[in-house]
Parts: structure tokens; C-alpha cells; sequence
């Protein structure tokens, strides 16, 4: 979750509460596409366990995947389920609330829980604090864009 926004503005620029809601919706919806574009390969590199910390998996399970994928990254056996997750993202936005959601589409199973088995979404969807960082700038300079086009500009932190 995005945990701040600085918003730079102009005191005799007005607009609806609602309007700057809009505008907000708009950016966090390009910061989740930023995220889609940028990070979400990430979780799929070898790297990615110790990165985003994920469950381990049990060595049986490991060394058969060497032996018959001849890898060991994370969240992939034959990797249909990484290029179909890595491929398209519904967004939404709300057009009078800042907020925006994501929506990843792939097989059933990296999206039903099982209490018996890893969490699969939460993997898949975990993001370090460095990537949160990214995705508020990737809001701040999209809203600001969208904003634009103002004098004697103001700073204001809104958490």
C-alpha cells in the first residue's frame, strides 16, 4: 500500500475535492500498472525467495523440479502460469474516491487457498519497501502531470 503522497500545488488553484480525488484514482492506477510492468518479473527470477521472502518449499519438491524443469525459480514449474499472470492487468479506478485496484489473471491455482498449501497470491503480489517507495513516486509524478501546469508551487505531505 502506498503509504504517502506530497502533492505540489498552487494556493489559487482550485478544484473539487472530488476532481483531486479523480486525479488521484488515475495515478495510483499507472503506479499498480508501474508495479506490473516493473516488479511483478521480478518474483520469477531465482532471487526472488530470499527478496520477497517466500515459504520454503519442501526439498522433495525442489529437487524434482530441477530434475524434470531443470530450474529452481520460485512460483514457476512449467512457466504457462508467469506468462499468464506477466501478460495483462485489469485496472479500475474510482472516479470521486482515491483509490484503484489491480487485478492479475492466471491458472486457478496460484489464486485459491488452500490451507494446506502456500500462499500463493500473497507471493505474488508481496512488495518490499523499496518498490512501495517507487510506486508513490511513480504517483506523485503522474498526478503532478496531471495537475501541471501551475506557478508558485506548495508542498503538502497527505498520509
Amino acid at each position: 500500500m502506498i503509504s504517502y503522497i506530497k502533492i505540489t500545488h498552487t494556493n489559487d488553484f482550485r478544484l473539487a475535492a472530488g476532481q483531486v480525488a479523480g486525479l488521484l484514482s488515475l495515478s495510483l492506477k499507472e503506479a499498480i500498472a508501474f508495479w506490473h510492468k516493473q516488479f511483478l518479473p521480478m518474483h520469477f527470477t531465482e532471487a526472488a525467495s530470499q527478496r520477497y521472502h517466500y515459504a520454503d518449499r519442501t526439498r522433495k519438491y525442489e529437487e524434482r523440479k530441477a530434475r524434470v524443469k531443470g530450474h529452481s525459480r520460485p512460483l514457476v514449474w512449467s512457466g504457462d502460469a508467469e506468462r499468464q499472470v506477466r501478460r495483462a492487468i485489469a485496472l479500475t479506478s474510482t472516479a470521486t474516491r482515491a483509490s484503484a485496484k489491480g487485478r492479475l489473471y492466471g491458472p486457478r491455482h496460484l489464486f485459491i487457498r488452500n490451507p494446506i498449501e502456500v500462499d500463493k497470491t500473497d507471493e505474488i503480489t508481496q512488495r518490499i519497501d523499496a518498490e512501495e517507495h517507487a510506486m508513490t513516486e511513480e504517483a506523485n509524478r503522474d498526478f503532478m502531470s496531471r495537475f501541471g501546469g501551475m506557478t508558485n508551487p506548495t508542498t503538502r505531505t497527505i498520509r
